[in-house]
């Protein structure tokens, strides 16, 4: 059987003497007992410094990374690498929802609060670049991003989007007819029906949003219309 050297010299590379320098200083690989960790750390850091390249810039970053932390990393790692070698390069991702500020008065003084919503989109994208889903997701809903907090919890799992659409739901008035669509649509009986009074208003816009949506669930239509009519009758 023939071996095949797969050992392949820096000097007989076709490269420039540029890059071969750099090669040839290299003090690594690293190697137990053979090359220090700290010295090729140190090797790292000052090139580091002189590159202007921003993927040359990340490439010697994640070497350094890898050489503190022996190799290991998770997700998290890389992203805070990147948002970090990202920000000389930036590009500012504008949102729509920037056009419209919300100005809130302090109770306190005169002054005015500026709170763009585009600031809080900002926010909740921070949160997913370093792959915080659940702080994301409580945000989204503290700050009202709904659409984004019930998108983004359907993609994870059905105990997130039960716990976002839950928060949805009890952020409207317990007797706003929606609330009695939503419950019915969840396949509950919705608590109007069961305990009518003066609190619920109307019960006519109750009673047209179980008839005129939920057809495809005739029993429990049947039973929500049942006891409505019995809480009338009392």
């Amino acid at each position: 059987m023939t071996t095949i050297d797969s050992t392949i010299k820096i000097a007989n590379l076709p490269i420039n003497d540029k890059a071969k320098r750099l090669y040839q200083s290299y003090p690594g690989p690293l190697v137990r007992n053979v090359s220090h960790k700290k010295t090729v750390i140190e090797f790292c850091e000052e090139k580091l410094k002189s590159v202007v390249d921003s993927s040359a810039s990340l490439l010697w970053s994640y070497l350094i990374m890898m050489l503190r932390q022996n190799g290991n990393y998770t997700e998290a790692d890389i992203s805070e690498l990147l948002m970090k070698n990202s920000a000389e390069y930036k590009e500012d991702v504008k949102d729509d929802e920037e056009v419209d500020d919300v100005e809130e008065v302090s109770e306190s003084s005169t002054s005015a609060v500026t709170t763009s919503t585009g600031d809080v989109i900002h926010k909740f994208r921070d949160y997913l670049l370093y792959g915080n889903i659940h702080d994301a997701l409580d945000f989204a809903t503290e700050n009202n991003l709904w659409g984004h907090a019930l998108f983004l919890a359907s993609k994870v799992d059905r105990r997130q989007h039960a716990n976002v659409m839950l928060k949805f739901a009890n952020k409207l008035p317990f007797n706003d007819p929606l609330q009695t669509l939503y419950q019915i649509m969840s396949g509950r009986l919705p608590a109007c029906v069961t305990g009518l009074d003066d609190k619920w208003g109307d019960w006519r816009p109750h009673l047209a949003m179980i008839v005129s949506n939920c057809t495809d669930k005739p029993d429990l239509v049947k039973r929500a219309i049942l006891s409505l009519g019995e809480s009338l009758s009392i």
